[in-house]
């Protein structure tokens, strides 16, 4: 359950596949109901403004915690939750590095889109940073192979 904000906020495209509402009766309905031109919700990007934003404590406390389930964790009960086609992510429902890769690509994606709040796009950053270190952790804590077997007979 505590993978459900990257799995939902990064491997889903709602800004290209949102609903499309019935035409704004006025200004003034666009602006109570977040559209902008009638076409399009924006809602989606104070979702991804908020979603983003919690990330950050979240991987900052757990994040190489949840690293360590790579290859371990099957995800499933969160691709039956997504729109099919909003689904950005290919890959199977395993918890695997492709896949904490492309979240580290979403992020720095999100860290691009002027669209965002500021806040968002350096919260964004700071988590693709968040994620190199918690690699780099890794890599550095893995004993190297031991070649000191010097059995003689």
């Amino acid at each position: 359950m505590a993978l459900r904000i990257p799995v939902f906020a990064l491997e889903q495209d709602p800004w290209n596949h949102g609903p499309v509402p019935l035409p704004p009766r006025s200004p003034s309905f666009l602006q109570c109901h977040h559209l902008v031109d009638g076409r399009v919700a924006t809602n989606y990007i104070p979702m991804l403004n908020t979603d983003v934003h919690a990330m950050v404590p979240f991987l900052e406390i757990a994040g190489s915690i949840i690293f360590k389930f790579v290859g371990k964790k099957d995800l499933s009960f969160a691709e039956a939750n997504k729109k099919p086609d909003w689904n950005l992510w290919k890959g199977d429902s395993s918890f695997s590095k492709e896949r904490w890769d492309f979240w580290k690509e979403r992020l720095q994606w999100i860290s691009e889109q002027n669209g965002l709040m500021e806040r968002t796009r350096d919260d964004a950053q700071k988590l693709v940073e968040l994620i190199y270190s918690i690699e780099q952790e890794s890599r550095e804590k893995k004993p190297a192979p031991r070649n000191d077997l010097n059995i003689h007979c």
